[in-house]
């Protein structure tokens, strides 16, 4: 191919994509929801402990003061664990946008490329005079059919290798932001789990950490997510090297321009004059 490489192949779907973030964004909501539930509970846990204490006695009491002080510890550690996930929800929500501007910009280079190889497949089955006309003015129009074939080729190419890199990072971007719902789905979960465990009271001390776990948990995995998000985007910005040289100077485009297909080139238009310089039928 002239200039730039590409397949050309079909982009991911922007509406696949803000699916996605629309579930992340509900997913937020339910776990912004929870923060009160996981309150409640944390303080009817602590609240039954104080009145009733484990065991009698002095030694009852202390239990009681050192479990429910535990359980307030641990109430604040899931608070802030939660503040500092939702903030990293709502950087991913807005940088949701980047993604989704690639696959829509992927898509535009998609739809170009195949109106250009729609125009080359209407020169092959319809530009070719050979077997029909002759003479200078003919041959000359054969040379610029063929400048416009190379141009057209190369304009192909460029569109097809802007939409694979763009499209690259798209689906890397949808691949991350499933892994990210997902994820995210398992927190709700295992959150909801946790809390039932403190509403046992029993179980009150197992149900906490399990709950600062899962959300120190997802907290690392969506930030690891984004990370490599991030890597990958810089990596394919890196590797456009090569799409960038590609629309300086591309072949078939002297100058940077399209090349020109002008009547001036053609002689003279008429079959009658008899000069021979111009186009006559085939024999």
């Amino acid at each position: 191919m002239g200039g730039g490489k590409g397949t050309g192949a079909a982009t991911v779907n922007p509406a696949a994509f803000e699916r996605v973030v629309e579930e992340i964004r509900e997913s937020f909501e339910k776990l912004a929801d929870k923060i009160e539930e996981s309150d409640d509970a944390f303080d009817k846990a602590i609240r039954v402990i104080n009145a009733g204490g484990f065991g009698f006695g002095i030694i009852g009491g202390l239990l009681s003061g050192n479990l429910a002080d535990n359980l307030r510890d641990k109430q604040k550690s899931v608070q802030k664990g939660i503040e500092e996930l939702l903030e990293k929800l709502r950087e991913v929500i807005v940088g949701s946008a980047a993604p989704l501007l690639y696959i829509r910009d992927s898509q535009s280079w998609h739809s170009v490329g195949s109106k250009v190889r729609e125009a080359r497949n209407a020169d092959f089955e319809n530009g070719d005079l050979s077997g029909y006309w002759e003479g200078s003015a003919a041959d000359r129009y054969q040379s610029s059919r063929g400048k416009q074939g190379t141009a057209m080729e190369t304009a192909e190419g460029i569109c097809n290798a802007a939409s694979d890199f763009l499209s690259t990072v798209g689906q890397r971007g949808l691949e991350a932001y499933m892994a990210i719902q997902s994820a995210l789905l398992d927190l709700i979960a295992d959150w909801a789990a946790a809390i039932a465990e403190i509403l046992t009271v029993v179980e009150s001390p197992w149900g906490a950490q399990d709950a600062i776990n899962a959300i120190a948990s997802g907290y690392k995995m969506i930030n690891t997510t984004v990370q490599e998000l991030i890597n990958v985007a810089i990596t394919e910005i890196i590797s456009a090297d090569a799409l960038t040289n590609s629309v300086s100077q591309p072949y078939g485009f002297p100058g940077d321009k399209w090349p020109k297909a002008v009547t001036n080139q053609f002689s003279d238009a008429t079959t009658k004059d008899g000069d021979g310089s111009g186009w006559k039928p085939a024999e």
